[in-house]
């Protein structure tokens, strides 16, 4: 009877030694697994952190480039800015020389205007002139005549 059961026992126990050689085979299997995996994280992690040191350096070179940019973006809005007082001061020039223009045209038309009154009044003289010709031209003639006619007298 104790045979039988130490048989059973022993059944048992190679059943329970079996179960527990399978889960610890399922469980090695598992870790063998999770240290797989990380490693392969670890690999990406370093991965990540070469990309990051490559981005820093990226960085770092752009604000360089950043900095160079802002100090010539700085120049040329000084440039512009003198530019810019410079356009200013020409337009001052050209609103104070469109003044003078307006002020000369005014005089012109003033000039223009005596100009045609003393067209009109030297017109009216040559005409007055004209008709003065004539009549010394008919008072000639008649003088003429008279004198043949004192003449033949």
């Amino acid at each position: 009877k104790k045979s039988k059961e130490c048989k059973k026992a022993m059944k048992t126990l190679a059943a329970t030694a079996f179960k527990q050689k399978n889960k610890i085979k399922i469980h090695r299997d598992e870790l063998s697994r999770i240290k797989d995996e990380g490693r392969k994280r670890d690999e990406h992690i370093q991965k990540l952190e070469a990309a990051m040191d490559e981005m820093k350096s990226e960085m770092s070179f752009l604000k360089k480039e950043l900095g160079t940019s802002q100090t010539e973006v700085s120049l040329l809005q000084k440039e512009l800015n003198g530019a810019l007082r410079h356009v200013d001061e020409l337009v001052s020039d050209n609103k104070q020389s469109l003044e003078a223009l307006r002020r000369l045209n005014e005089e012109l038309r003033g000039v223009k205007i005596e100009l045609d009154d003393s067209r009109r009044q030297l017109y009216d003289s040559y005409e007055s002139l004209k008709e003065k010709d004539a009549m010394i031209a008919s008072l000639k003639k008649e003088l003429g005549e008279r004198t043949a006619r004192i003449d033949d007298l």
